[in-house]
């Protein structure tokens, strides 16, 4: 028999001490990076060309400022058709605040949209998540959103359920988002950890890694190279939050892995067209 959902979310946080990955604006000064931090901002030329090619399809989510110049919370989300995006689902609920037909706000940096660098916009509504008898905070910690135009950019493609089993770990892996240590909301930069590993699976579909994420990395992707090419893993969920002095270096992210249901609702999801703009 399958554990309940709040014993398994219990032992899950036991093991995670760890704060959920939302961003908040660092203001003016972000925090200073700790010592053995390896992440490099998005545009590094030590970047792989073909890992810098596949988070092109990694974006900023946030919602439309009320009022010119205000800031808010936001977190990580990914492309994964044409115009479906997944990202964590507490990044959902923290932006919408109880109201599933919320529009949010899409940034991706690889796509400038003028000569002074304004990152184009795009806006998005709730697609599906898990609701009912299948909310379980940990293992359906996710959400599809559906854009009302395709970005045109390349989707992240999901990996075989071969890259991470028990048998072929640790596995090697990148991460990308928008970590709150170096958070800006005005113009939000993504950061990659090229040269991570997925280290164990837990007992629920959950990955460990010594990725170094903080929190607003939240709803970004877990990267492992199969077939030929970087690929969708799992999905960041939980990390060590910053500390004042910035990075906690040599603590453990969590990802929920992308399978089963969240392979089969994006299946079916990226069967419809993109919608018109409401």
């Amino acid at each position: 028999m399958a554990a309940r959902p709040g014993r398994r979310l219990a032992a899950l946080l036991g093991l995670i001490g760890a704060a959920a990955l939302v961003a908040v604006p660092a203001g003016p000064a972000l925090l200073h990076a700790a010592a053995g931090d390896t992440r490099l901002p998005a545009g590094d030329a030590a970047i792989p060309q073909p890992l810098a090619q596949a988070v092109r399809s990694v974006a900023f989510l946030d919602i439309p400022p009320a009022q010119p110049g205000a800031l808010g919370d936001g977190g990580t989300a990914i492309l994964v058709s044409d115009c479906l995006m997944l990202t964590a689902n507490h990044v959902f609920e923290a932006l919408a605040a109880g109201n599933n037909a919320v529009t949010l706000r899409v940034r991706f940096p690889a796509l400038r949209g003028d000569a002074d660098g304004e990152v184009k916009a795009f806006t998005a509504r709730l697609e599906s998540r898990p609701s009912g008898l299948w909310r379980d905070p940990v293992s359906d910690d996710w959400a599809l959103l559906r854009l009302t135009e395709s970005p045109g950019l390349p989707p992240l493609a999901l990996a075989p359920a071969s890259c991470c089993g028990w048998q072929s770990l640790p596995a090697p892996a990148a991460i990308a988002g928008f970590p709150a240590d170096k958070f800006d909301a005005r113009s939000p930069a993504m950061w990659i950890d090229p040269d991570c590993a997925i280290t164990r699976r837990l007992p629920i579909p959950v990955f460990a890694t010594d990725c170094q994420a903080t929190s607003g990395n939240s709803g970004g992707p877990v990267l492992v190279m199969a077939e030929g090419g970087w690929k969708l893993a799992a999905l960041l969920t939980r990390a060590p939050p910053p500390r004042r002095q910035g990075l906690s270096v040599g603590q453990t992210a969590y990802a929920l892995a992308v399978e089963g249901r969240i392979a089969r609702a994006i299946a079916r999801a990226s069967k419809q067209a993109c919608v018109a703009e409401p």
